[in-house]
């Protein structure tokens, strides 16, 4: 009973709150406190106004109560990773060899390209001035070149005229122009590799994933200009416990699941592992993880046509045909 009417008068203070201050204009109130310049009286309205918010905008407030059924093993006994999507070729980052202004973007974001295929284009205005210089030092040399040839052909002829100092002064002269040729051949194809440099081109079949830089940009012999790799198909790599891979079997079924879908089972194929431990990057956020754990790296193969992007996290699932339970996770079913 008397919860009955304690319910009963809060909605009464709620229903003649409201139909107070609906019926106070917001004009009202302000040309009312002005001439009554009363702080009492605008205390009140104060107090008014945090009533009708806390009571009205609680109740129009709205939360979601949609949940997302976590995916459980779809074996019995099963090894857990933490896997990341990506190219079968790794993410490939690719810059320039010659550091420049980029003059010229070929590609776009999402764009399938051939290899060899050209992307970017560096200004090359310098370069290219710099082969005709390297083109006529050439010739310069190569006429010096065959002038000491010419009197080093002739001074044997007539070696019973010139004296000894002039036979060795022309054979010096004939070593300085060959040597004089090497330099200024090598320079002019130095040229040449900077000025085919100046263009990046795809060193396989893939997808382009991102640009980095724009049209006008600057960019250093270090920089990441675009990131591509071979998407068909798709890999997994997968980070494991390494008190798990006791357990571990690459001929077991794989099975990853997208974060967020509960009942996507997307099957993996076993590609290799890499033999070496290192710290856990992956991490889950949960109490019972461990900083400093050390994972085995797992590398799967995408075997359906699933609808994934590079970089995206997936939980998978080992079936663990060891029998061994380590830290395993147990099916509920």
């Amino acid at each position: 009973m008397i919860k009955k009417n304690i319910t009963d008068t809060y909605q009464l203070i709620k229903s003649e709150t409201y139909l107070f201050v609906k019926k106070i204009s917001t004009s009202e109130i302000y040309i009312f406190l002005k001439k009554k310049r009363s702080v009492k009286l605008s205390a009140f309205f104060i107090v008014i106004s945090i009533i009708y918010t806390l009571i009205f905008g609680v109740d129009k407030a709205q939360h979601s109560t949609d949940t997302i059924k976590p995916q459980s093993s779809p074996f019995k006994i099963s090894i857990f990773g933490d896997g990341i999507v990506e190219c079968n070729t790794r993410n490939l980052s690719l810059g320039s060899f010659v550091p420049g202004i980029i003059s010229e973007i070929l590609v776009s974001e999402g764009n399938d390209v051939k290899k060899g295929s050209t992307l970017v284009r560096i200004d090359n205005k310098l370069l290219k001035h710099e082969l005709l210089l390297d083109e006529a030092a050439l010739k310069a040399v190569t006429v010096n070149y065959n002038e000491a040839e010419i009197q080093l052909k002739r001074s044997y002829s007539l070696k019973n005229v010139l004296s000894t100092q002039e036979s060795q002064s022309r054979q010096f002269d004939y070593k300085r122009a060959v040597a004089n040729l090497a330099v200024a051949e090598e320079k002019l194809s130095m040229t040449k590799t900077k000025l085919a440099q100046s263009e990046i081109v795809a060193p396989c079949d893939g997808k382009i994933l991102k640009i980095f830089e724009t049209v006008g940009s600057y960019v250093s012999n270090t920089s990441n200009i675009i990131m591509m790799g071979n998407t068909d198909p798709l890999h997994v790599r997968v980070q494991i416990d390494e008190t798990d891979m006791e357990n571990f079997n690459q001929y077991a079924k794989v099975f990853a699941v997208k974060r967020g879908v509960s009942d996507s089972l997307l099957p993996l194929k076993f590609v290799r592992f890499e033999p070496i431990s290192q710290s856990k990057t992956i991490l889950q956020g949960t109490s019972r993880e461990i900083i400093d754990t050390r994972v085995i790296e797992v590398v799967y193969e995408m075997q359906s046509k699933e609808n994934l992007y590079v970089g995206q996290r997936v939980d998978v699932y080992i079936e663990n045909t060891l029998n061994g339970q380590g830290n395993c996770t147990q099916s509920e079913g």
